[in-house]
């Protein structure tokens, strides 16, 4: 007879291989899209790019988020050819973008996980991809978690990648454990603050100079800023008069399709929102 822990861990095991199946199946029936969250200015409130976001069509016709199932990718492997679908095809959406709307001159940024930069393929394929899609490579961010930058990052293929005219940003953002001194080593253009530090700011008094710190740290590293996780205007508020450069988050929008992401890139002259 099985022990009740043995069963237990028989059942869990059956959970991740259904999971790694429907996660398969999902990606070979095309089952997965991208949705757009706009990446704003803060100084002018203009929309100039958009972070690809991962999602899984349901069979009532809705979109899950694809963030519960990142885990079971990696461990299967499945996060590289599935990581590559999505470079792929944000860099053709930004080259649709671009060709109706060359006076927005938007970019568009991709989560990049520490299985994908371990995989051999990784680096021909992204070189592959942006020789057939034609894009300008600076308009192509690629976002790595702190953690990854600061544990698990092959330092040489990050300035590989930037060779490649790619920009580099530091994902979640205060939620590792970076050591400040080391920052300056990689090479990295944009530090994304985590949401966790913009959601405290209306309950603790004392983040609000921890967050002024980042910015100016970053800045003073030749860096730029973007706040995620922005819901308020009064965030946005704050976030501006500290000099953060960009923001995003459900203020504007939840993640756009491609027509409405498209309509959110405006003329030179006009702005997307006033806070």
């Amino acid at each position: 007879m099985k022990s009740a822990g043995g069963r237990k861990r028989s059942g869990g095991l059956l959970r991740e291989l259904k999971a790694e199946a429907n996660l398969r199946r999902a990606f070979a029936q095309d089952k997965l899209e991208l949705r757009y969250e706009p990446i704003v200015a803060l100084n002018g409130q203009a929309v100039v790019g958009f972070e690809a976001l991962t999602r899984w069509k349901q069979s009532d016709g809705g979109l899950g988020s694809f963030g519960p199932h990142v885990g079971i990718a990696e461990e299967s492997g499945l996060i590289v050819p599935i990581g590559s679908w999505v470079i792929r095809e944000a860099c053709e959406q930004l080259q649709r973008w671009n060709a109706s709307r060359p006076d927005a001159n938007a970019f568009v940024s991709v989560n990049v996980s520490g299985r994908q930069l371990i995989d051999p393929g990784f680096l021909p394929d992204l070189t592959h991809t942006l020789a057939e899609t034609g894009i300008d490579p600076d308009k192509l961010k690629l976002e790595i978690t702190e953690s990854i930058v600061m544990r698990d990052a092959d330092e040489p293929l990050l300035w590989k990648i930037k060779d490649l005219g790619i920009s580099l940003h530091m994902d979640d953002f205060g939620t590792g454990y970076s050591s400040l001194s080391c920052l300056h080593r990689f090479p990295i253009d944009m530090l994304k603050i985590d949401r966790s530090f913009i959601r405290n700011t209306s309950t603790r008094r004392d983040y609000a100079p921890v967050l002024h710190a980042v910015v100016e740290l970053a800045h003073h590293l030749g860096m730029e800023v973007v706040a995620e996780g922005l819901e308020e205007a009064s965030q946005v508020a704050l976030l501006r008069a500290m000099g953060c450069d960009y923001g995003q988050g459900y203020y504007w929008s939840r993640g756009a399709s491609e027509d409405e992401a498209l309509a959110m890139l405006p003329a030179p002259e006009r702005n997307l929102k006033s806070a």
